[in-house]
């Protein structure tokens, strides 16, 4: 008889996961075409949830699968499961200030305990001193930034462009003056981080008409304009950079050439398109000193956060993810007053609990996309192993025709 052995293990990485007490295999049908998915159930029974950070392999004879995590096999799973969130729970007494990194990396939660009464804020202030690079802050571990350090410019990001942009010397262009009026492109601006303030620079194609004076000019949006510098008399590339005030990725802005002087330029034309594109400014995320960080987008996401909360002895904790790449921070206080002036000063370090898997989750294997029958025909078995529990074993046959 062939043998088909489908091993599934599951391994938490560096701790020992909660076990299913039993794996329960029933197929339902013994009789199963050439390349198909299975039909039947494999009920993890047990009490204790499992850990999502854990890996996920399967076996098909000699030949192994892709590892994976257990959240992107989920994520592969087309049946229905309970996915139970990430949770907070406060550590200790409250604190007004804390050393959070000591010349380290990573992430760290706090987070404070709030009424329903502080779902209307009149202001949100996060005091700071360090020294660190790639400072972010994640307020309700959504994965939405609400502040980044911004630091030094290290350099330009990707090309932007207007979507299904033509080549540059594909086809056949035009020339056309911009000093007879703005040529303008809407260019979808995209960027790492949140800023007050960013530099981009925009790239054009250009040639100075011969004996003419005046300036080629660049804008972003509201930007100011910024002159192109070295445009010489023969078609060629130009780049001069602005500074965009309060950026919003994903958005789409105006970009436009000008100039001050009609008939002192030219740049290449087609059905409304010039040849130029954006590059968004990348930076180190360096922070050194002390701030006193009044954020709208922290306060406003503290809001969001209770309105949504589930209460707990009417308090909310409302998480605040903070992320270094390297060095030292201290929390020198951090401060909400709501709309009818009361003020909390505490906050909490905070302990997580990580997504899980309910206990007693029952797979359908026909939903299990990726795991299918042998193209040859003949008889096997199918089983599975979760986390070093072994599943009952389950004789099938592929067949032309089941």
């Amino acid at each position: 008889m062939k043998k088909l052995v489908l091993v599934l293990c599951l391994l938490l990485i560096g701790l020992v996961s909660a076990q299913p007490d039993d794996l329960v295999l029933s197929l339902d049908k013994t009789a199963f075409a050439q390349n198909s998915v299975f039909e039947g159930d494999l009920n993890l029974e047990g009490t204790e949830d499992l850990e999502m950070d854990i890996l996920v392999s399967y076996h098909i004879g000699q030949v192994s699968g892709d590892e994976m995590s257990l959240s992107d096999f989920l994520d592969l799973y087309s049946g229905d499961y309970v996915r139970i969130d990430k949770s907070f729970s406060a550590i200790g007494s409250g604190l007004t200030s804390l050393v959070l990194f000591s010349d380290e990396e990573g992430e760290k939660f706090i987070g404070k305990k709030l009424r329903d009464s502080y779902k209307n804020l009149k202001s949100s202030t996060l005091s700071i001193t360090g020294s660190v690079t790639g400072l972010q802050i994640d307020v309700g571990d959504d994965g939405v930034l609400e502040w980044t350090a911004q630091g030094t410019r290290t350099g330009w990001g990707e090309n932007l462009d207007v979507e299904d942009a033509p080549e540059y010397g594909d086809f056949e262009w035009d020339k056309t003056d911009p000093g007879v009026g703005p040529k303008c492109e809407n260019i979808e601006l995209v960027f790492d981080g949140v800023y007050d303030e960013i530099d981009v620079q925009i790239n054009a194609k250009a040639e100075k008409v011969l004996g003419q004076t005046g300036n080629l000019l660049g804008k972003v949006g509201s930007s100011l304009d910024c002159t192109f510098p070295g445009v010489g008399s023969e078609m060629g590339d130009v780049s001069c950079s602005v500074k965009l005030m309060n950026p919003v990725s994903g958005k789409k802005y105006s970009v436009c050439i000008s100039s001050d002087k009609m008939g002192a330029y030219k740049i290449p034309s087609l059905d409304r398109y010039y040849f130029f594109n954006i590059q968004a400014g990348e930076y180190d995320g360096a922070f050194s000193g002390t701030l006193d960080l009044e954020s709208d987008n922290i306060k406003d996401a503290i809001e969001d956060y209770i309105k949504g909360c589930v209460f707990d002895d009417d308090l909310c904790v409302v998480p605040l993810g903070i992320n270094i790449s390297s060095g030292s921070l201290n929390i020198n206080s951090f401060v909400v007053e709501n709309s009818r002036g009361d003020i909390n000063d505490r906050f909490w370090e905070l302990e997580v609990e990580g997504e899980k898997l309910k206990a007693g989750s029952i797979f359908d294997l026909s939903k299990i996309g990726f795991v299918k029958t042998p193209s040859a025909l003949g008889d096997y078995s199918l089983s599975f192993e979760v986390d070093g529990v072994d599943s009952n074993e389950v004789d099938f046959e592929v067949t032309e025709t089941p």
